[in-house]
């Protein structure tokens, strides 16, 4: 966010099913931010990598103030077609700016037009984005001064021909007094001069503060004046508080800006930032000292689109930090800015950050048999990423603890062989491998060794258990999962396979018999955890007041890929509006009609809260509050 602003949003950032979401944008304006307009980069980061930019424009502009009371744009860029001075044409905005009066920027009159009785009268025009309003047309707006002025004079010009009018101009005790305020035809105020040198005479009291050769939309007509009204000084000892611009709204009129002999009131400084270092590598510190906040504010420390944590100023409004990179960030260069609760933001500083070592280790058996089970820890990988394991054909997810370690298991290939065992963190891209030696279990063994595919997995979805044997060994192999029996499964070459679904939440100690003999496999851990839906969420159109409505909930497909079944509960506000029971041929979706006792306000926030029949293995999952407004 530019200096002085803060921004944060307050939505759930989630797309729905059908690819569209709204999210609130909330904006804290400093004291130290003055009118006009501010471009905000938006970037839009998809959960797969991929990214679209855009940027959002916020005007400032404070109450009964000038920004304020403008409607029309009548400074343009060459190119732009929003320019309406008088309904089609305007003013080319760098040919204003060259030619004196830079937007943003103050100037003094009489400096830019030549005429010493302008001398001392500051103006300056909001800087202000394209397409949005930078002119006021006089329809008995009235609009406050800050700075104590005690001389003025409008800024414009007019369109259709010459225009008289007055202001009234309202002083520190009260009173009041006419100001005068008429302003001549933009492109001819009178037929003395040259036309083409913008030399013509200006109308009535008018001093001519500008001139462009150039008109937008009118390359080759005349070109377009800025004028100054006769000045309006207030009588000694008085100061000006505020102006009304008498008018209508056809008047024909154009104020760009009121000029004043005092600087309007001068703004606090946007608070100031320093990085105690340029560049510094992920997961490494660096300091920050920030001046310039309000005493015991609290501020946000922010890290490109992160948010890394919230201090507080000091008594003095000063942030003394030290902020942690964290160690996942990826090499490039990052914005850091602290944003005030109250004063906006610092301007933002960049960070270059370096990618991070990761020291990452990895342990297992250097030798086992095969279709056994391959257990394996590691150390050094991102706190809870998700780290794909590969041994062999073999696959299987793991995810490393809140320390960063890593606890698994893996199924050995089924043949004799040198493999290695390998595993890859999704979030740091730290990587370890080792060798591993598979030998097959002797003939004269009367062994069965286990193995499971996948070893962590979701509730539903299937495990295949294999059990090993020497070649020559027939029969069949029964799995348990404790005392109890699995099934059975009837040996192939030197394999038995059983494939699972039924596997309820939790760790089961699985092991295999060869039946006809007592060999047990050592115990095989096998992980389930809830399924659980993808999204809930909750529609329904615009409705009659103290008419039925229909709303439409529907409940995404579980993490093991089916339907859900269970109940559904829409809420009105924090009331329960009604229960309905979801089941697996909805394919996760009911209507729920909603009684007029519901309807009768002007809006209804709706939600809509799943329910599991079997909550022992599903998890449930409540919507986001939808308002929904009723018809005109």
């Amino acid at each position: 966010a530019p200096a002085g602003l803060a921004v944060k949003l307050t939505g759930d950032g989630a797309f729905d099913s059908t690819g569209h979401a709204t999210d609130t944008v909330a904006i804290t304006v400093g004291s130290s931010v003055k009118d006009g307009d501010y471009l905000i980069p938006v970037t839009v980061v998809t959960s797969d990598g991929e990214t679209q930019a855009s940027t959002l424009t916020v005007r400032v502009a404070a109450s009964g103030g000038f920004l304020a009371a403008t409607s029309i744009q009548a400074i343009s860029k060459q190119a732009a077609n929003h320019v309406a001075f008088d309904g089609y044409n305007g003013f080319v905005r760098n040919l204003v700016d060259t030619a004196g009066i830079a937007q943003g920027s103050s100037a003094d009159l009489g400096a830019v037009s030549g005429n010493s009785a302008l001398n001392g009268l500051k103006v300056t025009l909001a800087k202000t984005s394209e397409g949005l309003a930078d002119t006021v047309v006089p329809n008995g707006q009235t609009i406050a001064l800050t700075g104590n002025p005690t001389k003025i004079s409008f800024v414009g010009a007019s369109k259709s021909g010459n225009t008289a009018g007055s202001a009234t101009v309202t002083l520190d005790d009260g009173t009041t007094a006419t100001a005068d305020l008429s302003l001549g035809d933009w492109v001819l105020p009178s037929s003395s001069g040259d036309k083409n040198t913008g030399t013509l005479t200006p109308y009535s009291t008018n001093v001519k503060v500008l001139w462009t050769a150039v008109r937008f939309g009118q390359s080759a007509d005349p070109g377009a004046y800025v004028f100054s009204t006769a000045p309006y000084t207030a009588p000694s000892g008085r100061t000006i508080t505020s102006v009304t611009l008498t008018g209508s709204a056809s008047d024909n009129r154009r104020v760009f800006a009121i000029a004043q002999n005092t600087a309007s009131t001068t703004l606090p400084a946007a608070p100031t930032q320093a990085l105690g270092a340029a560049t510094v590598a992920a997961g490494s510190t660096v300091s920050v000292t920030v001046t310039g906040f309000q005493p015991a504010e609290s501020v946000r420390v922010v890290l490109g689109q992160q948010l890394l944590t919230t201090v507080t100023a000091d008594g003095s409004g000063a942030v003394h930090a030290t902020i942690t990179v964290p160690k996942t960030t990826k090499a490039g260069n990052y914005q850091v800015q602290l944003q005030g609760a109250s004063s906006g933001s610092a301007a933002a500083s960049t960070l270059a950050v370096t990618a991070a070592t990761w020291d990452v280790t990895l342990s297992a058996p250097a030798s086992v048999t095969t279709g056994t089970q391959v257990q394996f820890t590691g150390t050094g990988f991102a706190p809870s990423e998700e780290v794909a394991v590969t041994l062999g054909s073999s696959s299987q997810t793991v995810y490393a603890s809140t320390a960063g370690n890593l606890t698994g298991s893996i199924a050995a290939p089924a043949s004799a062989g040198t493999y290695s065992l390998a595993v890859a963190g999704k979030t740091s891209g730290a990587t370890a491998s080792r060798s591993l030696s598979v030998t097959v279990i002797p003939p004269s063994q009367n062994a069965v060794s286990l193995s499971a595919t996948p070893s962590l997995t979701v509730f539903g979805k299937a495990v295949a258990l294999t059990g090993q044997v020497a070649a020559g060994t027939t029969g069949q192999v029964e799995f348990f999962d404790g005392s109890k029996s699995l099934g059975k499964a009837t040996i192939s070459g030197t394999r038995a396979t059983l494939t699972t679904s039924t596997l309820a939440v939790g760790a089961h100690a699985i092991t295999a018999k060869r039946i006809g003999s007592s060999s047990v496999s050592t115990v095989v851990y096998v992980s389930v955890v809830k399924a659980g839906p993808s999204t809930v969420k909750v529609t329904a159109k615009k409705y009659t007041r103290k008419k039925t409505a229909k709303v439409t909930a529907t409940v995404g497909k579980l993490t093991n890929g089916q339907y859900p079944v269970g109940k559904v509960t829409v809420y009105v506000g924090k009331k329960k509006a009604k229960t309905v029971a979801l089941a697996k041929a909805a394919k996760g979706t009911v209507t729920v009609k909603l009684t007029k006792k519901y309807t009768k306000k002007k809006s209804l926030k709706i939600k809509a809260v799943f329910t599991p029949s079997d909550s022992s293995n599903v998890l449930g999952k409540t919507s986001a509050t939808k308002t929904v407004k009723a018809k005109k």
